[in-house]
C-alpha cells in the first residue's frame, strides 16, 4: 500500500485559506512536488446543531471524517460561513505546509496518513507567539 496524506484545510476566512493554498503550492514547485489540491469550497450544514454534519457541496471533496479534535478547533470559529481545500499526496506536503507557509490563525489543519501499517491523524492550529503551526492532537493506530 502506497503512503499517502490527506490534509484537510478549514478557515472562516476563504482569502487566508487561499494564501496558504497559494503559499504552499510555490513550496510545493519549489521542492518538485505536485500534489493534488482541491479548490476552496464553501462548507454547507454548519447551521445545524452539530458541526460533526457539516459537510462539503461536492460528495468527494471530504477525507472519511474530521477528528472530534478538528471538528472542536472548528467550531471555536465565528461566523456562519466555514470554507474547506484539500491537499493529497506524499507525507511530506504536510510538512511543508505547516513549516514552509507563513500561517495564518484562522487556518486550522488536519492531517490523516495512511501507511502499509495504519492511519495516523494530526490536528495544528498556527499559534500567533511562535509564527509555526503546533500540533493539538494526534492519533496514530500504529502506537496500539
Amino acid at each position: 500500500m502506497p503512503v499517502t496524506t490527506h490534509l484537510s484545510l478549514v478557515s472562516p476566512d476563504r482569502n487566508a485559506l487561499l494564501d496558504v493554498i497559494d503559499d504552499a503550492e510555490a513550496a510545493f514547485f519549489d521542492y518538485g512536488l505536485a500534489p493534488d489540491i482541491s479548490d476552496v469550497q464553501h462548507l454547507t450544514g454548519t447551521e445545524s446543531d452539530s458541526i460533526e454534519d457539516i459537510h462539503a457541496v461536492t460528495d468527494d471533496a471530504l477525507p472519511d471524517h474530521f477528528s472530534s479534535e478538528f471538528t472542536s478547533e472548528i467550531s471555536q470559529f465565528d461566523g456562519d460561513k466555514l470554507y474547506y481545500a484539500a491537499m493529497r499526496g506524499l507525507p511530506v506536503i504536510g510538512r511543508i505546509v505547516r513549516e514552509e507557509t507563513p500561517g495564518r490563525p484562522s487556518v486550522v489543519i488536519q492531517s490523516n496518513t495512511q501507511t502499509g501499517s495504519g492511519p495516523s491523524c494530526g490536528v495544528y492550529r498556527h499559534d500567533k507567539l511562535t509564527g509555526d503551526y503546533v500540533l493539538l492532537s494526534k492519533a496514530d493506530s500504529r502506537l496500539g
